[in-house]
């Protein structure tokens, strides 16, 4: 009998930095974008560099602690996740690590089409220097979270809560 991998939120996830983005009041340069291939959850963290270090940072703080540990994270093969610390984090923690070619966008679709999703909804809310950026992020992830997903027609949100996400907002 073949060993089956469990599949569900968090276990495999996919990860990338925007960049070249506006330098924000606060000197953030960069967004980590973390996104889990199950439900479609989006996590995003504007950081001032796009260091292998502040990867592994993140990821363990801000997913690893919140949502467990993942199987499987994908990313490309830049610095930020071929770099020794982010590699001895995933050795440490049992994950593996499958990385896109840099010339087979479709390996890592998703976390690309979310990049594109978020820096488009960024262009339409920041205000005219751009630097604003991160004070829209948080409302941008909330639209996207309760966006019906294009295939399974449910909210990531739905996905992970058990219920759609109730949204009052006034964005003026």
């Amino acid at each position: 009998m073949l060993h089956q991998k469990r599949l569900g939120p968090w276990h495999r996830i996919q990860i990338d930095f925007i960049d070249k983005l506006p330098r924000s009041k606060e000197g953030f340069r960069y967004l980590l974008v973390i996104i889990d291939s199950f439900s479609g959850w989006v996590e995003a963290f504007p950081t001032r560099n796009n260091s292998a270090r502040t990867a592994a940072k993140k990821l363990f703080s801000e997913v690893v602690c919140r949502y467990g540990t993942p199987e499987m994270i994908g990313s490309d093969n830049g610095g930020s996740f071929v770099g020794d610390i982010f590699t001895l984090l995933l050795k440490a923690l049992g994950v593996s690590h499958k990385l896109h070619g840099p010339y087979r966008p479709q390996s890592s679709e998703q976390v690309e089409r979310m990049n594109r999703t978020i820096k488009e909804a960024l262009r339409k809310v920041v205000d005219h220097s751009g630097k604003n950026w991160p004070e829209k992020l948080p409302l941008i992830l909330a639209a996207i979270r309760s966006s019906n997903r294009l295939r399974t027609k449910i909210q990531p949100y739905q996905i992970l809560f058990g219920q759609a996400m109730r949204l009052v907002i006034n964005p003026e």
